[in-house]
């Protein structure tokens, strides 16, 4: 299997079924192997889908506490490595929209120290949602 395979359960179930009928056909049972292939693969496939669901959220949470840390310092050159050089970022509370440049001009050149820490974090697919107070 591919590293980083997105859908680990549809190649799980696949080669349980192959090794199930292998199985099955060697004690002349067919159906059985592939019955047992079957919930082999779902069970094992399921189970590496939790456990990358798990790491790639570890990893997305580290890079997260990175990015709020380098707003909170008003590093600039560390803020510039969070985006796509033609991003742009809109701020729905105050209709504005930002290009990459005007948006670290706007956190880094703001007066003072600024202060703040993550409150709550939601993961919903591929979308991730910060409260930062």
């Amino acid at each position: 299997m591919k590293k980083n395979n997105k859908n680990d359960t549809s190649n799980c179930i696949a080669l349980g079924l192959a090794l199930g009928l292998v199985f099955g056909s060697a004690f002349h049972y067919p159906g059985m192997g592939l019955v047992f292939g079957l919930c082999f693969g779902t069970i094992i496939g399921q189970s590496l889908e939790r456990k990358n669901r798990k790491k790639r959220k570890i990893i997305w949470t580290r890079r997260i506490n990175k990015y709020w840390d380098a707003v909170l310092k008003q590093n600039k050159i560390q803020l510039r490595t969070f985006f796509h050089k033609d991003a742009y970022i809109r701020w729905h509370c105050t209709n504005e929209h930002f290009t990459v440049d005007e948006f670290i001009q706007a956190n880094c050149d703001y007066p003072g120290q600024w202060d703040g820490h993550i409150e709550r974090t939601e993961y919903l697919h591929d979308l991730i949602i910060t409260v930062v107070h």
